[in-house]
Parts: C-alpha cells; sequence; structure tokens
C-alpha cells in the first residue's frame, strides 16, 4: 500500500469493513499499515489514509488466492414437490436448492462469491470448500434443514423458474466462472425432477461448466435428491 500525500497513515482491515467508523473514529479491526500484507485466503481489503482529524477516500481491493477452477454445480432442485414432514407443511419453493462441488484437489475460499441471474446469493468470508467436497445453497434454510437434516447456506433471493434459467457464479472480482442453462427451449428435460420429487445432476465433471447441455444432466438416483453427497 502507498500513501500518496505528504502525511498521515494508512489504516486497511481485511475482513470487508471500513476503517474508518461513523463519527471519524478508527476501527477496532483496522490496522495501521507497517508492512507487507500476506494473503493466505481470499482478501477484502479496504483502507483509507488518517492525516489527524482527516480520512481519505475509501480505497477497496480483492486478492484472490485461488482462481477457482474445478468449481461445477452439480445439482439443482429447480422444482421439488410439497412436502409434509410431522406437522409442517414444506412448500415447493422453499425447498430449492442448488449444489456446488470442488471438483479438484485442492481446497477453495468462495467468500464473495455469487451466485446470480435466476437467484442472488453472496457466499460469506471464511467460506472454504475442501477438495472434491459440496456444499449446497438453499431457498430457505429451515425448510431445508427439515427435509434434509443438514444446514445449507442461504437462503437465496429470487426462485427457480420450473420452465429453464440459467444460473451464474462469479467470482468476487466479477470473473464468471459458470453459466448454465436448464430446460433449454422451454423444453422439460426430465419429467421426474419437474415437480416429482427428483432432481437434476451434473455428470459430465471432466470439462469446463459452462453449457446447456441436456445430455451432461441425469435425473438423480434418490428421490429428493442426494444434497451435500
Amino acid at each position: 500500500l502507498i500513501n500518496p500525500n505528504a502525511s498521515g497513515n494508512i489504516y486497511y482491515t481485511l475482513n470487508n469493513t471500513d476503517p474508518r467508523l461513523p463519527g471519524g473514529g478508527i476501527n477496532p479491526d483496522a490496522i495501521l499499515y507497517s508492512a507487507d500484507i500476506e494473503a493466505l485466503s481470499t482478501v477484502f481489503l479496504k483502507a483509507r489514509v488518517k492525516d489527524e482529524d482527516e480520512w481519505s477516500p475509501l480505497e477497496e481491493r480483492i486478492i484472490l488466492t485461488n482462481p477457482g477452477n474445478g468449481l461445477l454445480i452439480s445439482e439443482i432442485s429447480y422444482n421439488p414437490k410439497e412436502m409434509i414432514v410431522g406437522n409442517d407443511t414444506l412448500s415447493s419453493k422453499s425447498l430449492e436448492f442448488i449444489e456446488i462441488k470442488n471438483n479438484s484437489g485442492t481446497d477453495i475460499d468462495i467468500s464473495g462469491y455469487q451466485l446470480n441471474d435466476a437467484i442472488h446469493f453472496i457466499f460469506p468470508l471464511s467460506t472454504i470448500i475442501e477438495a472434491d467436497s459440496l456444499v449446497v445453497v438453499a431457498a430457505d434454510t429451515s425448510s431445508f434443514k427439515v427435509l434434509y437434516d443438514f444446514s445449507a447456506f442461504g437462503p437465496f433471493s429470487g426462485s427457480l423458474n420450473n420452465a429453464g434459467e440459467t444460473i451464474t457464479l462469479n467470482n468476487p472480482a466479477g470473473s464468471q466462472k459458470i453459466e448454465i442453462s436448464y430446460n433449454t427451449q422451454e423444453d422439460v428435460w426430465y419429467n421426474a425432477a419437474h415437480g416429482s420429487g427428483f432432481t437434476l445432476v451434473y455428470t459430465d465433471y471432466g470439462h469446463p461448466q459452462n453449457n446447456t447441455d441436456k445430455e451432461k444432466w441425469r435425473i438423480s438416483a434418490n428421490w429428493l435428491g442426494s444434497p451435500g453427497k
């Protein structure tokens, strides 16, 4: 970091907060810059110069330590079956989910990654997908936990269109890592995934995932899918 001014000190944070508090105080999480910053995971750096009681405009940078290669959308539940579990009636829309797989041999930090277009969700800080592992993002985390008995990320905003839609995954710098579409040309790919309780599962792990090909997807082996497995 370089101070362009003749005086003052640089204060910065690594947790996506402003080093300047409302009212002009110093954020307790702010660090006085004195040496090079070593980034071991994704860093959301925000910095200002403080010169006595004056602060410079905010500067923001994102430092990515992993390009995100190997990420795949591995399962989609776009039109789940309404379920009754005990005294709970779980609506179809509340049970929608998207599963993301790290199909690489190294852990991937997806802090700040965004699911966009059909739905919207931003992964929180310190979100790591371990090598060859999965995470799930749910429309309604409470309903999801009632049915599947584990906690998913979420909730996401918006909903998945039963007639077909595009889903993208972008890294925090805005670079698109995934773009897929399902039920293209308003053609239902598989009736079993269309309100009967099954899900769409991706099969072509050997190639980058930017496609709209029905042949690269199949019906889940399990009724209600297999999120997180």
